[in-house]
């Protein structure tokens, strides 16, 4: 028989996140981004989240993957408090339960394709075969890309070996930042639908930041950041 402890974790959504304010210094002035924020994610859902330029979403998403913290206010990831957790812990977190697809690729230069997607997985301690990121790359439109450095790819194609390799981690929570902004129409639409599939068959969380409106049809809600808040949209 369950227990209570036990149907209580179960039941607890992937993240929280309470009270969260953020302000940063700009010309001697403190410039309020995040205002008292509030966000739940379910596992299993998709969520994308709009809002006008200089909101604060990409404030937000570097605050929830732990690589900026709060000025105050509450980040719980599976019952852990990322705002409370030392540098080590978090880093941990990242490798093991975060992917990240920012608007910068962090391809390591002197490293082929191939070689960054082994280099994360090694660092995530997850084991896969060339077999898969061969699949996905050829799902990514990237076939025939393995053995070339970042510097031989164009900016659209870095993009998307940055995706391959979140989707390679298979994170609990995926935290994306305009991930198909580099990306040409065909592109972005057959990448959007390998994260949708992915996402779908391993109850992931994916968290999308985008002011592109065709995308929030993928979605099972959408989010709206103004005045340091969220609200439906």
């Amino acid at each position: 028989m369950m227990n209570a402890t036990t149907a209580s974790t179960q039941q607890r959504p992937l993240l929280q996140a309470h009270g969260l304010v953020k302000t940063y210094l700009a010309h001697g002035v403190q410039q309020s981004v995040l205002s008292g924020l509030d966000l739940t994610l379910e596992a299993g859902e998709i969520v994308v989240l709009q809002g006008p330029s200089g909101e604060g979403k990409s404030t937000l998403l570097n605050l929830l993957a732990g690589l900026d913290r709060p000025d105050a206010g509450e980040i719980w990831l599976k019952g852990e408090d990322l705002a409370q957790a030392a540098e080590a812990r978090l880093c941990q977190l990242r490798r093991q339960s975060i992917g990240l697809v920012f608007q910068f690729f962090n391809l390591v230069p002197t490293l082929t394709v191939t070689e960054n997607l082994q280099l994360t997985l090694s660092l995530c301690q997850r084991v896969t075969h060339q077999a898969e990121i061969a699949t996905l790359l050829a799902q990514v439109g990237l076939t025939g890309k393995a053995a070339m450095f970042p510097q031989q790819l164009s900016g659209g194609e870095q993009q998307r070996v940055a995706i391959v390799r979140t989707l390679l981690q298979q994170p609990a929570l995926i935290l994306a930042d305009e991930p198909t902004g580099n990306l040409d129409r065909n592109n972005a639409e057959r990448v959007m639908a390998l994260f949708v599939e992915q996402v779908r068959q391993r109850q992931g969380t994916l968290l999308l930041a985008t002011h592109d409106v065709s995308l929030t049809a993928l979605a099972d809600r959408c989010l709206r950041l103004e005045n340091g808040r969220l609200r439906d949209d």
